[in-house]
């Protein structure tokens, strides 16, 4: 079952100049934090209206979802849902749930948006679960030997996702050489004095109940002599 509940009206954007046409597919469905309902099994979904209208005001929205790795699409409600939300219930608590929406005008539906991230439905109250995604991942870095080297990503996830740090597959903690740290959605790998065995394979984690992901870099170091600096033995066997 569903209810909608948004401000927004499917057609509160200007149609002037557009040819007539069908709508371009609304923005990729996310969940809506601080549903006011107290049932474990009701999450609210919203996304953002097409870009363009088509020409037409819309005349709604049709909101589907499947359980992960399911070949089937289910209507949220039988009707068009007329607002960019909508609350749904009968979801089947410690079950991961996708969602996609289009739009619908006088010339027909767009295209599907694209899919939300993987939600779990908990047992608990308050419990829809959202899978960790780095928004801000590691890039490959080259440092000089014995100088500081920083690498942070940007994580979101619903629980607070844990964050581990490895190096060449193995975890790395805090020691008088390096600091791993976790502030909120930030989470930082510094290296104080870097030497030629941190070189390699830098990877981070993110795990929560919803699922797992990964983000790696390559670390390399020059090697300074004498004020200048030239490659590293080892980044110029990677070089060959």
């Amino acid at each position: 079952m569903g209810s909608g509940g948004s401000k927004q009206k499917p057609g509160s954007r200007s149609t002037n100049q557009q040819p007539a046409d069908r709508p371009s597919p609304p923005g990729k469905p996310y969940l809506v934090p601080g549903s006011p309902y107290d049932d474990p099994d009701v999450i609210t979904i919203g996304w953002d209206p097409p870009i363009i209208l088509g020409g037409s005001r819309l005349l709604g929205y049709v909101v589907e979802h499947k359980r992960t790795g399911s070949p089937y699409w289910v209507k949220a409600t039988p009707l068009l849902t007329r607002h960019n939300q909508l609350s749904l219930s009968g979801l089947e608590p410690g079950m991961r749930y996708q969602f996609r929406v289009t739009a619908e005008n006088s010339y027909g539906r767009s295209e599907p948006s694209q899919l939300s991230e993987p939600f779990v439905i908990s047992f608990s109250r308050g419990g829809v679960a959202v899978a960790p995604m780095f928004s801000t991942g590691l890039s490959d870095t080259t440092g000089i030997e014995n100088e500081k080297v920083e690498f942070m990503v940007k994580v979101e996830g619903t629980p607070t996702p844990k964050i581990s740090w490895f190096k060449d597959g193995f975890e790395v903690f805090s020691n008088r050489r390096q600091r791993v740290s976790t502030d909120g959605d930030i989470s930082m790998l510094v290296i104080h004095q870097t030497a030629l065995s941190d070189e390699g394979e830098i990877k981070c984690t993110a795990t929560n109940k919803a699922g797992h992901a990964v983000t790696k870099a390559r670390l390399s170091l020059l090697l300074a002599h004498f004020g200048r600096s030239c490659f590293s033995p080892r980044l110029l066997q990677h070089r060959r």
